[in-house]
């Protein structure tokens, strides 16, 4: 991103009331343990290390979901 990196953007999401409380899930290549922490200390409820399956996205936000949704293959 060319003007903030998720990170910062985590952490304005989470000072909005509106967005405060909205579930995050991190998708990036950044791998080292610094950045995960980093994550997860600003609000992060989840991280996904590229690359990834549809799998593991769709198992990750349904843990988020009020009602999991089931999807047909």
């Amino acid at each position: 991103m060319p003007v903030l990196n998720g990170i910062d953007v985590l952490k304005i999401l989470r000072k909005e009331p509106a967005t405060a409380g909205a579930p995050v899930v991190v998708l990036t290549s950044l791998t080292d343990s610094a950045t995960v922490v980093e994550a997860i200390e600003a609000g992060a409820n989840d991280y996904i290390i590229k690359p990834y399956t549809s799998n593991t996205i769709v198992d990750r936000v349904q843990k988020y979901l009020e009602t999991p949704v089931i999807l047909r293959t």
